[in-house]
């Protein structure tokens, strides 16, 4: 079956895939605006610092002038930065890209669940209720609300970027065959496997940075009691400045929360993982031979798939909670 044929056989499930890509795509890129609109505000706050304190320094060893052309140079950098900082700071709370984009994550993640729910059900198991929904119907009932439920809030006021061909490639790419259904050994490792891997990835590199920052805010710490006993007390409030930007930038990253949670979910998958491979054969196979082993087959199998979708729903809901939780302090704190 080419590409063309299994994308009509699947138009309910192609779909689909656009509805994650639309909301994960604008979710990648309003997380990038999002984190430069930060840095800058942060590294402003920083630099502003750095010109007061040069600016009193030279004064105060009499390396310049009063009113001279420096002074006065440097004089309206310390005014202008901070009005800067406030035009960004006014901007962040007005356009909210931080709620933004953990809302447009929240939604794609739950497309994605109800996706590779549907690949695994429409193979595996049968609707035997005349009047029940199809798989195909409870996939598109659920889209729906997800979206509907999206439209109605921060994002309504965002123009999304259109899903393109190359971002088609790129899911492709991560997940093969996308448009394929699932049998649950397939399952184990479209999601369960690549899921595992993405979280094993990220949680070196978030211990890496978490190591890293707290190293420097240690080593910061000892420079400013450092400055403070050779005489240099004027420049230990930059020390202090430093600590607190990076403490501040901890906050909005989550880095460690963001971990913690990382590795439960690493861990909750590797045990679904071993549970489904501990079955014996007549447990998760079908044979057709007997109904009562079908049954318990099929009841194992929505096990499988709703223990996992289950296990990334908590994960994604406890990120989004600590999210919106430090946003809405971080908010605050800049009005």
């Amino acid at each position: 079956m080419n590409s063309e044929q299994q994308e009509g056989k699947n138009s309910i499930l192609k779909e689909a895939w656009d509805r994650f890509l639309l909301y994960d795509k604008n979710a990648s890129r309003i997380q990038s605006c999002f984190k430069r609109e930060q840095f800058w505000i942060l590294f402003l706050g920083v630099f502003v610092t750095i010109l007061t304190l040069t600016k009193t320094q030279l004064l105060n060893d009499e390396i310049i002038e009063r009113n001279f052309f420096i002074d006065e140079l440097l004089q309206y950098l310390i005014i202008l930065l901070p009005i800067t900082i406030s035009v960004l700071t006014a901007a962040a709370n007005r356009l909210k890209k931080g709620n933004k984009w953990v809302l447009l994550r929240a939604g794609a993640e739950a497309i994605k669940r109800e996706i590779f729910r549907y690949r695994v059900f429409e193979e595996t198991i049968a609707i035997k209720e005349p009047t029940a929904l199809s798989w195909k119907e409870r996939l598109a009932n659920k889209m729906n609300q997800i979206s509907d439920k999206l439209v109605k809030t921060e994002v309504n006021m965002m123009a999304l970027s259109p899903v393109e061909e190359k971002d088609r490639q790129k899911l492709k790419t991560y997940y093969g065959d996308y448009l394929s259904l699932l049998e649950p050994d397939d399952y184990i490792k479209d999601r369960i496997e690549n899921q595992y891997g993405f979280y094993e990835s990220k949680t070196k590199a978030l211990e890496r940075k978490l190591k890293r920052l707290y190293w420097l805010i240690y080593i910061i710490g000892g420079l400013g009691t450092l400055l403070a006993a050779a005489g240099f007390q004027l420049w230990v409030a930059l020390t202090t400045t430093l600590a607190g930007t990076i403490t501040t930038f901890l906050q909005y990253q989550q880095v460690e929360n963001t971990l913690m949670i990382y590795n439960q979910a690493a861990t909750n998958l590797s045990n679904i993982k071993a549970w489904w491979l501990a079955l014996p054969d007549e447990k998760k196979k079908k044979t057709g031979n007997n109904k009562k082993i079908e049954k318990l087959v099929e009841e194992n199998i929505k096990k499988l798939v709703e223990h996992t979708e289950t296990a990334l729903q908590n994960e994604l809901s406890g990120w989004v909670q600590q999210m919106e939780d430090v946003l809405a302090d971080l908010y605050k704190t800049s009005e």
